[in-house]
């Protein structure tokens, strides 16, 4: 099993523990390759979630500014590296 890591800045976002728990594999993902270009399906396995429970997740994060999708890959948004390297 991999292991993800939560960090404060995650927890400071107003997202559900669905939405984290996206957030943060995508963020393990990101760190390692500067993006992460699984699927979704692979997102909700991954979590134990629903496909739609994952799509939904996803749709949040972006329509908040949190991740941006560029075709099949999706990337922290400026606001959010910003935020991060505080």
């Amino acid at each position: 099993m991999e292991k993800i890591e939560v960090f404060r800045w995650m927890t400071q976002l107003g997202v559900t523990p669905a939405q984290m728990l996206v957030l943060a594999r995508l963020f393990a993902s990101i760190k390692v390759n500067g993006i992460y270009d699984g699927s979704i399906r692979e997102l909700s396995r991954w979590n134990g979630s629903t496909y739609m429970t994952a799509i939904n997740s996803m749709k949040t994060l972006i329509e908040r500014d949190i991740i941006v999708k560029d075709g099949r890959t999706y990337y922290l948004s400026e606001r959010i590296k910003a935020r991060i390297n505080d």
